[in-house]
């Protein structure tokens, strides 16, 4: 014969609770929890969750394995103020189940609350992406929706650090010395500084983001500094030095295409942006440029979307202006959710890199293509991540150098990553990476293995 709370306020005993309650157990908890606040003597949905909280509570621990008892769990934590008790419980859910709607709208709640609105938002937005919703679910979803749009703005800062070694931090040859084709098979000694330096260096990251919603979409602007230094002793010395700092800006506007229909999974988008980047080797200005982009966002499937980035790039070189250059670029990509836990992401660009001067084999055609495949398990990310990159000079690059053939480059990357979040703010991550790259001109052959190890700390 079953019980009901109304009879027996717990199914078993605090003390004779076991560890791990069965599935079905932890079912006719959630079951019973809500058929007794139902009988209690309340008339107010807050006493309900008030009832049904205490009553499942002293359980949360032997059904931590059931998503169903937790998502209920979460919601009478939720909805009794037990907030960051609610946003644990919740997590563990989705852990258990990514899909779970309840779950997700609840924990969208929760986040609100709890001071992350844009998180919130985005996760409110995904909902309604969703194709099974009830109409009384989405006309909710959509009242939410616009109360947070109307007041939403973030602004975030990061700080990373991280110690790494570098076999190759010059991308230089792996040469003693060059053979010229100048019709004598002239040979050039190469010196020191002119061959592959390893070493230990330190990597600074800083950025801030500004993020803030309007009706139509999102407008943000970030700006990030990066430095990287050589730390080994054989690095003071002004020829073998490895010190550079790159600064990066970037101002974007999305607007986001308005649903169609209540079924729709739309989540198409247009948007531009201006990008300005700065890098210095040396404490000299090495690199400057300013990049307009235009980007389109089109859903591909029920868990994938594709990108398509138009870029136009000014490049100027303050120290060597026949290297300033006009850049056009394609760059299509692809995302999908393969799994609840298994992303994929693709990116291929072709460009056409104009001179604005006499550099070097003039003209430039550039194509690559990068793979990359995220895990997550649990609180940890695993990447793998590959990329191929062509360059062909569209004259030759000089008489001495392989007989002033055009120059051609080939580079391939292997990265492996992972990530471990140690707090909600704060991460560890360790990278191994391996890089090639080839030429028909042996000068820009090389070869480098870099591993990092750091952390970064967003608030």
């Amino acid at each position: 014969m079953n019980k009901s709370y109304a009879q027996a306020p717990l199914m078993l005993s605090p003390d004779a609770q076991p560890l791990k309650l069965e599935a079905g157990q932890c079912q006719d908890l959630v079951r019973q929890a809500i058929n007794a606040s139902a009988k209690a003597d309340t008339d107010t949905v807050p006493s309900q969750w008030a009832v049904r909280y205490q009553l499942v509570q002293p359980y949360k621990m032997a059904c931590y394995h059931h998503a169903g008892f937790l998502a209920f769990m979460g919601a009478a934590e939720l909805y009794t103020g037990h907030l960051a008790d609610a946003q644990d419980t919740l997590e563990r859910t989705l852990m258990l189940n990514p899909v779970h709607g309840q779950a997700l709208m609840d924990y969208a709640q929760a986040l609100n609350a709890m001071g992350q609105p844009l998180t919130a938002y985005d996760l409110n937005q995904q909902l309604l992406q969703r194709d099974d919703l009830p109409t009384q679910v989405r006309s909710q979803l959509e009242q939410r929706q616009k109360l947070w749009s109307e007041r939403l703005q973030r602004t975030d800062f990061q700080l990373s650090a991280a110690w790494g070694y570098d076999s190759n931090l010059n991308t230089a040859p792996d040469l003693s010395d060059l053979t010229l084709t100048d019709g004598l098979n002239t040979t050039l000694a190469l010196d020191r500084s002119s061959q592959p330096i390893s070493g230990q260096v330190v990597n600074l990251d800083a950025s801030i983001k500004h993020m803030r919603l309007h009706k139509t979409g999102i407008r943000y602007w970030q700006a990030g500094f990066y430095t990287r230094t050589g730390i080994d002793d054989q690095m003071s010395a002004s020829n073998l030095r490895h010190d550079h700092q790159q600064l990066d800006l970037l101002y974007k506007s999305v607007t986001t295409a308005p649903q169609m229909k209540a079924t729709s999974q739309t989540n198409q988008h247009l948007a531009w942006g201006i990008a300005a980047k700065q890098f210095w080797y040396n404490r000299s200005s090495l690199y400057q440029s300013l990049e307009l982009q235009l980007e389109t966002r089109q859903p591909l499937a029920s868990q994938c979307h594709t990108d398509l980035e138009l870029q136009f790039s000014r490049q100027h070189y303050p120290q060597d202006h026949r290297q300033d250059a006009m850049e056009y670029r394609v760059q299509p990509s692809i995302q999908c959710l393969l799994t609840p836990r298994l992303q994929l992401y693709t990116q291929a660009g072709i460009a056409f890199n104009k001179a604005l001067s006499q550099r070097e084999g003039r003209d430039r055609w550039l194509a690559d293509l990068l793979v990359s495949l995220q895990y997550i398990e649990g609180a940890r990310l695993w990447s793998l991540t590959t990329r191929h990159s062509n360059t062909w000079d569209q004259q030759g690059y000089s008489p001495v150098l392989d007989s002033n053939n055009p120059r051609e480059v080939s580079n391939t990357q292997f990265s492996g990553q992972v990530r471990q979040k140690i707090t909600s703010r704060l991460d560890a991550e360790l990278s191994l990476q391996r890089s090639i790259q080839q030429s028909n001109i042996e000068l820009f052959d090389y070869n480098a293995t870099r591993i990092n190890l750091g952390i970064d700390w967003r608030f």
